[in-house]
């Protein structure tokens, strides 16, 4: 009878120990599922993203292929191995090796640009590593994205600013750039020729050491102009300065020069900057002295001639009459050059230049510059008349072009 009950006993353990096995195989069944439920949601996720992105191929630690998304076939075929040089083009097969070949070795993400001399295109890479829960990188995965639009646009930017470095560095004048503190950020080289300084030499110096006290308060007035006429509500959002400034040589001598001035704006239209393009005048400055100094010495000789000297334009009006004329004619030279031809000579006179000038005019539409003599009667102040002897030549300029009569 106790035996009978000892074994009712046991039984019953076995039973819930049964029971207990029973629950824990359940519940490990129910998670199992749900690993697996996780695991593929995670693998559709995963999938859904590679579809999405550019050339994307997941590979292990020997670069064998473990997945490839659709982009990354329909770029280069079905044939997927990284190995396969036949089926990538031979350089990018190199790149992509030696990137995850260093993925490996360091379990860091790597980018690289690589050129594929097949297919003609640019594509940057991104290898990031998949790591175990012990840092070991199990696999890697490789996303190139086509980036030829771009490059192409970064080679002809290059070439651009290449085309201009070259342009700013040969032309003879000197560019330069300037915050909106008046601190310089670039000197062309052209500085060197102009003012003896190298760029970096002229970059350091502040713009009062680089021009007169006269010019320096010509350019702030100047400046401040331009400051305000920005801030008011009917400002261009443009504005050309052109000044005639003296900078100073680093030999200490004047330079005389022409500056445009323009402000460097950013997308908004904000002034952010200043530029200047500046022009050694030296040259034209002593031509123009000289051209003043020639002119000043034959007014003096026709004011104090006895002989009257008059000019007029292409078109015989009267442009200057010397002081003579009041000698001759009763009249002031502005009172003479207020005169018509036809209100200073008679008649026939009048007709007799008129004939001479058309017999002189095939020789002057050619270049020359005949001279014609010949007598004439001219009106006085008093209506009286005055036979002269006149020599008349033409005027032109230092480009060969008529401008007048003399």
């Amino acid at each position: 009878m106790k035996d009978q009950s000892k074994t009712k006993q046991v039984l019953i353990q076995e039973l819930v120990s049964l029971r207990q096995r029973i629950a824990k195989l359940e519940q490990s069944e129910s998670v199992h599922k749900q690993v697996e439920e996780a695991l593929r949601e995670s693998e559709w996720k995963y999938r859904s993203l590679a579809s999405t992105v550019d050339q994307m191929v997941l590979v292990d630690r020997n670069c064998q292929v473990l997945f490839a998304n659709e982009s990354y076939l329909n770029q280069f075929g079905n044939k997927i191995g990284i190995n396969n040089e036949e089926f990538i083009d031979l350089n990018i097969s190199r790149v992509l090796r030696e990137n995850i070949q260093k993925v490996n070795e360091t379990g860091e993400v790597r980018w690289a640009e690589v050129f594929g001399t097949h297919s003609k295109k640019w594509f940057l890479g991104s290898f990031t590593p998949i790591k175990e829960s012990n840092g070991e990188v199990t696999a890697i995965t490789v996303v190139l994205k086509d980036i030829t639009e771009r490059k192409r646009a970064e080679e002809t930017l290059q070439e651009s600013e290449e085309k201009l470095r070259l342009t700013v560095n040969t032309i003879p004048h000197v560019v330069s750039i300037w915050d909106m503190s008046l601190h310089c950020s670039y000197m062309s080289p052209s500085i060197q020729r102009m003012l003896g300084y190298t760029p970096e030499e002229a970059m350091a110096l502040t713009l009062d050491q680089l021009v007169t006290p006269e010019s320096m308060e010509i350019a702030m007035k100047t400046y401040q102009e331009d400051l305000e006429r920005e801030q008011a509500a009917d400002s261009p959002g443009h504005n050309l300065r052109i000044l005639e400034l003296d900078e100073l040589h680093m030999n200490g001598s004047m330079i005389p020069v022409e500056s445009t001035i323009t402000f460097l704006r950013d997308a908004k239209g904000v002034p952010v900057g200043i530029i200047i393009l500046a022009t050694d005048i030296s040259e034209r400055k002593r031509a123009e002295k000289i051209l003043r100094e020639s002119e000043e010495k034959y007014r003096l000789l026709a004011e104090n001639s006895n002989d009257v000297i008059w000019t007029t334009d292409t078109e015989l009006r009267y442009t200057y009459y010397s002081p003579a004329v009041r000698k001759l004619r009763g009249l002031s030279p502005e009172e003479a050059i207020a005169k018509t031809l036809a209100e200073t000579v008679t008649p026939a006179s009048l007709n007799a230049l008129f004939n001479e000038y058309k017999r002189q005019l095939p020789d002057i539409e050619k270049g020359l510059n005949p001279t014609a003599v010949m007598e004439i009667e001219q009106y006085c102040k008093d209506g009286s008349t005055v036979w002269v002897e006149i020599s008349m030549t033409t005027m032109r300029d230092d480009r060969g072009i008529l401008t007048g009569y003399v």
